[in-house]
C-alpha cells in the first residue's frame, strides 16, 4: 500500500509538478468550471496540458522520482491521485478524451473549425466541442506517407457539414413527430404548453440514469449538453413507442371491424 507521506512529497517537488503540469491544469480547470465562454478552447489548451503530462511520465527522470517515493504510476494513478489531492476532480472518460485531443495535429482542429463556419453559413447552429472535434478526426483519412494534407481534410470537412446537416434534418423530422404527439392532451386533460421562442422541448431519462434534455428554437437551432449516443437514445425510443401506438391503433381497427369493442 502506498504512503501518503512519499504521495506528497513526490506531488510537492518541483521538478514533478513542472512536468505533471498541476499548476497550469488546476488553473484550467478552474476557468473551465467557471463558465462556458469559450469553452472549446480552453479545453482544447487543457487536451495539451494533459497530453504533455502524459508523456512526461514516460521519461527516465519521471520514473526515477516515482522509484526513489517507493510509487509505481500509471496514467489512472495520475487521474485519481494527482488532480484528488489538490483538490480538482477530473473524470477519466473526459481525461483520456483531452488527451486525445492533445496529441491531436493542429490542422485538424483548425479544420474542424473551419467545417463550423460552413456550418454557420448554411444558418445553422455547430456543437463546437471536443467531442465533435474527436468525431471529426474519425473523418480525416491519413496518408501513411504524407500525413494529413489539404486535400483530405477538405474531404472530411466536406463529410463532416454534410453528416451535420444530415442529422439535423433526421432530429427535425423526429422534432416534428414529437410535436405532433405533444400537441394532443395529455392524460391529466391539460395541454402541453411549451416556453416562448421554443419549437420542442424534449426531456428524456436515459437507461445509465442521465437526463437527457433537447431543446430546439423557432429558429431551427438545436440546443443540448447531451452526446449524440444519448440523443440517439431518446429518439429511437420515440420511434419505438409511436411504432407501438400505431400497431395498437391498427389493432384496434381490424378488431372493431369485427364487432369487438375496445377502449
Amino acid at each position: 500500500m502506498e504512503n501518503k507521506t512519499n504521495v506528497r512529497a513526490f506531488l510537492n517537488n518541483a521538478t514533478v509538478k513542472k512536468g505533471l503540469n498541476l499548476t497550469s491544469i488546476s488553473n484550467a480547470l478552474e476557468s473551465i468550471k467557471k463558465g462556458e465562454t469559450d469553452l472549446f478552447n480552453k479545453s482544447v489548451k487543457l487536451g495539451a496540458l494533459i497530453f504533455s503530462t502524459c508523456e512526461w511520465l514516460k521519461t527516465v527522470k519521471a520514473k526515477e522520482l516515482l522509484k526513489s517515493n517507493g510509487l509505481e504510476w500509471k496514467q489512472q494513478d495520475l487521474i485519481k491521485r494527482s488532480f484528488d489531492l489538490y483538490g480538482k476532480e477530473i473524470k477519466k472518460a473526459w481525461f483520456y478524451r483531452l488527451q486525445k485531443v492533445g496529441k491531436m495535429d493542429a490542422k485538424i482542429k483548425d479544420a474542424f473549425l473551419v467545417a463550423c463556419n460552413k456550418i454557420e453559413e448554411l444558418k445553422n447552429s455547430p456543437n463546437i466541442s471536443i467531442d465533435e472535434l474527436t468525431k471529426f478526426e474519425n473523418l480525416v483519412n491519413y496518408d501513411a506517407k504524407k500525413g494529413v494534407t489539404k486535400t483530405l481534410l477538405n474531404e472530411a470537412i466536406d463529410k463532416y457539414v454534410k453528416l451535420f446537416i444530415d442529422g439535423k434534418q433526421e432530429v427535425e423530422d423526429v422534432a416534428e413527430a414529437v410535436e405532433t404527439e405533444t400537441s394532443e392532451e395529455t392524460e391529466t386533460g391539460e395541454a402541453v404548453e411549451l416556453e416562448k421562442g421554443t419549437k420542442l422541448m424534449l426531456n428524456f431519462k436515459s437507461k445509465d440514469g442521465s437526463n437527457v434534455v433537447l431543446r430546439i428554437t423557432d429558429k431551427g437551432e438545436i440546443i443540448t449538453t447531451n452526446s449524440d449516443s444519448q440523443i440517439n437514445e431518446a429518439i429511437d425510443f420515440i420511434i419505438e413507442r409511436r411504432m407501438m401506438k400505431a400497431k395498437r391503433n391498427q389493432a384496434k381497427k381490424t378488431l372493431s371491424k369485427g364487432g369487438v369493442k375496445i377502449k
